[in-house]
């Protein structure tokens, strides 16, 4: 898969030369910019690229969705944001989450924990998607491209702390969850997490993707498979 991630860096590279900033585009962006790789990669019609694809109701504990009834439709029923299933040019499923971290054009006291705990959350949504026997054999990325808002998070402490950073391999037991700070740990949407701890599912990701820019604005792109 690497040739289609660096399609997809070639992709952002283009917007960013573009805009030369940050902040004149969002997440979505980010999302359309894996879109074209998809289909400049795999050849595939735009149509069987899913968009915002419902998880399955077995795959969180839907017991919960009743306490956040009237917060937003992402809230009352999880999904991924994008899925395309495996055909005769794909010959594997793919089912990616996405994150884009940028510092805002006036920055004050960024919740870079909380951001953290974003991540770890869409492995535990990607863990239980590919716990599904239907997407089983579908690989599973977290993409996240970030300035140097969380390019440096965890290397160095304020205050005398150094909060866990991010690592290129997790394993999201109770060992590891337990060293967190309590803004990373209310990220993790409780629906996943129950439901993870009942089928005793250990989420786990390994990073297998990371390229530096080459210009003055300095980004990353990450790029991690759910195991």
């Amino acid at each position: 898969m690497e040739e289609l991630f660096l399609e997809f860096q070639s992709q952002f590279t283009n917007r960013i030369n573009h805009y030369k900033n940050f902040n004149s585009f969002g997440e979505d962006s980010i999302r359309y910019d894996f879109f074209n790789a998809l289909v400049k990669f795999f050849g595939i019609e735009p149509c069987e690229i899913q968009l915002e694809f419902p998880m399955p109701n077995t795959q969180f504990e839907s017991k919960l969705i009743s306490e956040k009834k009237g917060r937003g439709r992402h809230d009352f029923k999880p999904e991924v944001d994008l899925l395309v299933k495996n055909s005769t040019k794909n010959s594997e499923g793919i089912i990616v989450e996405f994150a884009y971290f940028r510092k805002p054009e006036k920055a004050v006291n960024q919740d870079k924990t909380g951001k953290h705990g974003k991540i770890l959350n869409e492995i535990f949504r990607l863990s239980l998607m590919k716990n599904h026997k239907v997407f089983n054999d579908f690989h599973c990325y977290f993409i996240c491209v970030t300035d140097e808002e969380m390019i440096n998070y965890g290397k160095i402490g304020t205050r005398g702390s150094t909060p866990e950073g991010i690592r290129d391999h997790y394993e999201l037991d109770e060992t590891y969850l337990n060293k967190l700070k309590s803004t990373a740990l209310g990220k993790i949407d409780s629906k996943f997490r129950i439901k993870c701890e009942s089928l005793n599912l250990i989420p786990s990701a390994k990073r297998i993707f990371k390229i530096e820019s080459a210009s003055s604005l300095k980004w990353e792109i990450w790029i991690w498979e759910v195991m």
